[in-house]
């Protein structure tokens, strides 16, 4: 996925519809990611164990993913129960 310097947002700028923060506090916006390969894992809650080993099995791939040019995407929930 690409990532950008977070630049401060002017009047009359448009948001994308969906952005966020990696924990290196970049900003990420799935419009940079359009038009590449994509792999998208929505798991509930990343306080559960079974959650982790999922996404830490995709992560042991990433290699892979990087080859093949395409992006993991992982979307969870703050829902302890989710």
């Amino acid at each position: 996925m690409s990532e950008q310097a977070a630049k401060p947002l002017e009047r009359g700028d448009l948001v994308p519809f969906y952005l966020g923060i990696t924990g290196m506090g970049k900003l990420y916006s799935l419009e940079m990611q359009s038009g590449r390969a994509a792999v998208l894992l929505v798991v509930g809650s990343l306080k559960t164990a079974l959650n982790h080993n999922i996404i830490a099995a995709f992560e042991k791939q990433s290699a892979e993913f990087k080859a093949l040019e395409t992006d993991l995407i992982v979307l969870t929930t703050d829902y302890p129960d989710g």
